[in-house]
């Protein structure tokens, strides 16, 4: 009779054991999702403090390609060289805190939907780069990589076109710290 009561101790033993090491690894993953969110933090600071550091090199360039304004050959290049990289930026969040959270990636794709409403040569450069992904990725027969965030993207600037919210008489050139 007691070596029954010696086994169901050693058993309940080995329950808490196993129960206290899954809190443990538990406890564990969350704080390494909290350390991955910090550093996503710092990251995106990162990169904002670059961009506004590229942007300010030839901020014309940047402002005229905005507005939609005529540019050179030159100041296009520039432009859509800079365009290209806030908006790689922007998905990074989006994918970012799609997998990881904390943030909200819809904001991520309505703040840079609200750009696009409110500059129309980024709007077209953007229009223009999304139809050269789509020919590019029908000829080469891939599905494109970045659907959830064009979709997402589309979705606000279709909200914004009909709702028509006013823009801004003074526009903030640089747009992405958010």
């Amino acid at each position: 009779m007691q070596s029954v009561n010696w086994k169901s101790t050693i058993e309940l033993i080995g329950i808490g054991a196993i129960i206290a090491s899954l809190v443990f690894v538990g406890l564990q993953i969350r704080q390494e999702q909290e350390i991955a969110i910090v550093d996503t933090y710092g990251a995106v600071t990162e990169t904002e403090i670059n961009l506004s550091i590229l942007v300010s090199q030839d901020m014309a360039s940047w402002q005229k390609g905005l507005e939609g304004e005529e540019q050179t050959a030159d100041e296009q290049a520039i432009f859509i060289g800079l365009l290209a990289a806030v908006a790689s930026h922007y998905q990074r969040i989006f994918i970012r805190w799609i997998r990881l959270g904390p943030g909200n990636p819809d904001n991520v794709a309505s703040e840079f939907a609200y750009a696009l409403y409110i500059f129309p040569g980024m709007r077209r450069a953007y229009d223009a780069n999304r139809a050269f992904e789509q020919s590019r990725d029908k000829a080469r027969g891939f599905g494109n990589s970045m659907a959830p965030w064009n979709t997402a993207v589309l979705h606000f600037l279709a909200k914004y076109d009909e709702e028509m919210p006013p823009i801004p008489a003074t526009k903030a050139y640089i747009f992405w710290a958010f």
